[in-house]
């Protein structure tokens, strides 16, 4: 997967493609989205997409198993916990969230299915 968000993680950092909130600003019933209110609900997705990660992310042996960690390359889908890290605009004009490898909580092997990272606590993931 090639990055084209002009952004580039250091240390522990890793760069997430949200999935999108809505698709559009109009409910079904036709009740219109404020901006104010798509923009809350975009920051609390917690479902994306890998994009990149920096050189240290995911190497602690103490937190990753040696399979976790060949999981995290780029394109990898993954399940981030809420509210984490910050909202950057790249230069291809989409949103980003650059966050810690720590707020990686689960890994999408199916998609449909969560298969949370061993020995982690869900921590906003809503899983038990």
């Amino acid at each position: 997967m090639q990055n084209e968000s002009g952004i580039r993680p250091v240390e522990y950092k890793v760069l997430i493609k949200p999935d999108p909130a809505f698709n559009e600003q109009k409910t079904a019933g036709g009740i219109i989205i404020p901006d104010d209110a798509n923009e809350r609900h975009q920051a609390a997705q917690v479902k994306g997409t890998l994009i990149a990660v920096g050189g240290k992310a995911f190497n602690d042996p103490t937190m990753w198993s040696d399979e976790e960690r060949e999981d995290m390359a780029p394109g990898a889908r993954i399940y981030f916990n809420k509210y984490q890290g910050i909202v950057l605009n790249g230069a291809d004009g989409e949103e980003y969230r650059l966050c810690t490898d720590k707020d990686v909580g689960a890994i999408i092997e199916k998609e449909g299915a969560l298969s949370v990272v061993k020995g982690r606590k869900p921590g906003g993931l809503g899983a038990a």
